[in-house]
């Protein structure tokens, strides 16, 4: 998936104005590429309403998107306490779906913290180290 291309304005950009992806990157299972594309949707169609309707052009830029500890983890500046709800959101609901499948996902370990299927641990035999996640 191709963010970059699909919300220009949510990137930084260069000296010519053109999108460039976030300083430290965009890394994250393509599992969560619906979650990520759908916040990212969101956040773009916020940013144009209130540009349109509420003459209120907000500054936004994603600085990093990644998986740390297990979910989602969505760096960005700029932006309103409406958009910090929508990250928040999504980064909560991360730890609810499989990172590599995008099915419904249960927090598993082995030294590394993983948002997995229970399906896929069982049926992959490079997941069979993990275990459920006790916090």
């Amino acid at each position: 998936m191709n963010l970059i291309e699909k919300y220009p304005r949510l990137f930084p950009k260069d000296e010519n104005g053109n999108p460039i992806g976030p300083n430290c990157g965009a890394h994250f299972g393509q599992g969560w590429d619906d979650l990520v594309s759908t916040l990212c949707n969101k956040i773009n169609s916020h940013l144009e309403y209130q540009e349109k309707y509420k003459d209120n052009k907000l500054t936004f830029q994603i600085q990093q998107i990644k998986e740390k500890f297990g979910t989602l983890r969505f760096y960005y500046s700029g932006g309103d306490d409406y958009i910090a709800g929508m990250v928040s959101f999504a980064e909560s609901m991360s730890g609810k779906i499989c990172e590599v499948t995008g099915d419904k996902g249960v927090l598993y370990e082995n030294g590394w913290v993983k948002t997995l299927s229970p399906k896929l641990v069982e049926m992959d035999d490079s997941y069979k180290m993990f275990k459920v996640y006790e916090s």
